[in-house]
């Protein structure tokens, strides 16, 4: 047996582009997601680094991307995991300071990358146990300003939230409590915000293009 053989299996999933791709037009949750290591479960400490090599970093996705490290046998859904609670931390900067130093926000996520690394080999190393029994996955969101950071857990908060501000160097207070349907509701709250910005788009270009064929035929009559 591997000495750096894990105790558990894990998969890694993601949702997004990265690099010149085009965002697909896909609402299917199933279809959405992919699933990177389907040949393969990640075992040891080394698949772990063979996975991290080839996947794409943080700097080169694009915002709306989603990495999914999850234990083998659970699916990050909420549907497959409606019982389960959640550690949430964020760190975001104001869109003003991305596009002007867009130099100093590739720091940021390089650092992040480099907490999320190590917060794995502690969950999947077995290091701390009660972290490793307790944890059933963890999620990065990557935005255009903003890194969001998921524990979904079974159990005791206590037994995640220690291991996870140690990992990512922050306060206890930053690290939001959260439901499986608090994230549910978030993220309808926001669909609804994105849907109505892009129907006063919509409605706004429509407008436009009903002025300038007015203005247009206003002109020919006048010729």
């Amino acid at each position: 047996m591997d000495a750096y053989a894990f105790k558990q299996q894990y998969n890694l999933y993601y949702t997004g582009i990265y690099g010149k791709q085009k965002e697909p037009t896909i609402e299917d949750w199933d279809k959405k997601i992919n699933l990177i290591t389907g040949a393969k479960t990640i075992d040891t400490a080394l698949e772990l680094f063979q996975v991290i090599e080839a996947i794409p970093p943080f700097q080169d996705v694009q915002s709306g991307f989603s990495y999914y490290w999850f234990k083998e046998g659970t699916y990050p859904s909420w549907e497959k995991c409606p019982d389960a609670s959640v550690l949430e931390y964020k760190h975001e900067e104001r869109d003003e300071f991305v596009k002007e130093h867009p130099d100093k926000w590739m720091d940021i996520k390089c650092k992040y990358e480099a907490k999320i690394v190590s917060l794995l080999m502690l969950w999947m190393g077995n290091s701390n146990e009660a972290f490793t029994t307790a944890l059933k996955g963890i999620v990065i969101k990557i935005r255009r300003a903003r890194i969001t950071i998921q524990l979904w857990y079974e159990g005791s908060a206590e037994d995640v939230r220690e291991t996870l501000k140690q990992a990512l160097e922050c306060k206890g207070m930053e690290i939001k409590d959260m439901s499986i349907s608090d994230i549910k509701e978030s993220s309808s709250r926001r669909g609804s915000r994105s849907s109505s910005r892009k129907d006063d788009r919509d409605n706004s270009r429509s407008r436009n293009e009903s002025s300038d064929r007015n203005n247009r035929n206003h002109s020919k009559r006048r010729e």
